[in-house]
Order: structure tokens, then sequence, then C-alpha cells
């Protein structure tokens, strides 16, 4: 897991150290034959995000318990407004994200997903386990960064698994802005789509 530290440093190690870190990201096959998913080309896109982890928090209950926390101090009632933008960020900017740029780095192997069931026969499951918000404040940065489990499996079926593991993939501010930190952790999720089509097409297809 990673954590952050807040200390005085040159703005070029800084920035050197930055760059280490976002080049840290790496994906590992865990389990199953990559050979036997080489037809799963429709598929139903899940996400999941039990037993997340965030930051230096630990689980994710406790992150949510200090962020609610630290939101009633700043603005009386103003807890719920964050916990419902906590969640709904996955919904509309993680996930979204991810498709877009899965979508774009996939489309010459000719791979579908689609979030709606209809007639697929295999999941493309994304369990988030982990997410670092990273921070943009006081001329200092540092990216998200998320892991991920990637499943693909027959619907319905446990058997014949592929199961992948994704570390360390950053998320930086757009355009340098001081932006909500779920937008740093959104482009994380893009760089997770765009990273793991390139990957599939380069183990499965």
């Amino acid at each position: 897991m990673y954590k952050y530290i807040e200390i005085a440093v040159p703005v070029c190690l800084f920035l050197f150290l930055s760059t280490l870190q976002v080049n840290a990201q790496e994906f590992e096959l865990v389990s199953g034959n990559p050979k036997l998913f080489k037809h799963a080309r429709n598929l139903y896109l899940t996400f999941e995000y039990t037993d997340l982890h965030v930051g230096e928090y630990g689980d994710e209950e406790a992150y949510i318990k200090y962020m609610k926390d630290d939101a009633e101090r700043r603005k009386k009632g103003s807890s719920e407004t964050w916990l419902t933008k906590w969640y709904e960020a996955r919904i509309e900017f993680f996930q979204p994200k991810f498709v877009e740029l899965f979508v774009k780095y996939s489309n010459s192997k000719k791979v579908n997903i689609s979030e709606e069931l209809n007639n697929q026969l295999y999941e493309l499951n994304i369990h988030t386990v982990y997410i670092e918000a990273g921070f943009n404040k006081n001329g200092k940065r540092a990216p998200a960064l998320i892991d991920v489990i990637v499943t693909i499996s027959e619907i319905n079926k446990t058997e014949n698994q592929l199961v992948i593991s994704a570390e360390g993939i950053p998320g930086n501010e757009v355009m340098n802005s001081y932006s909500p930190d779920y937008n740093r952790i959104a482009e994380a999720y893009a760089k997770l789509g765009k990273e793991l089509a390139k990957y599939m097409s380069k183990v499965i297809y």
C-alpha cells in the first residue's frame, strides 16, 4: 500500500520522484489460461468495491469516518453531502473514464464491453481494492493511485477464471488544476482502461 508524507523537497526532486512513482504501475497474470478467453470479445462489465482500503486510513469505513468528521468541522451538516459524492463519483466519473479509454484502445481487437447484461457469455469484473487520493496543494503534488484485481470468467461460473492484478495505476491532475480528489482518481481509472485494453490485447487476443 502507499502512504504520503509531506516534506519540503526541491521541486525538481519532487517531480523526479513523482515520475518514478507513476512508472511503477504493474500488471501481473495471477492465475488462469489467457488462451481460453481468446474468443471472449463480448464482455459484461461489472465494478466492485468490497473490502476497499483507502490511503493511510486502512479500510474504507475508517476513511469515511475521518472525511465526514472533517466535512462537518468545515461546514455543519455537510458530512452526508460528502458521503453522497464519494459514492456517486464511482458512477459519474470513475467507471465512465475506464469505459471510455478501454473502448478506445481495444477497438482494433473488436472487444465490446457493456454494463448491461444481455447475451454475453463472459464477465469482466473490475474489483478496486486500494485507492490513494493523492494531493495537489501548496505547490506539491502526488498522483492518485489505484490497485485493482481484474477477473474474466464465464458468467455464473467460477472455474477457468483469468485473474490479473493491476497495481500502482496513477491518476494525475488535468492541466495542473486544483480539482477535487475524485478528478485525480478518475484519471487513474482512465489509465487503467487504457493499459488494461493494451494488456489484454497482448496476452489474450
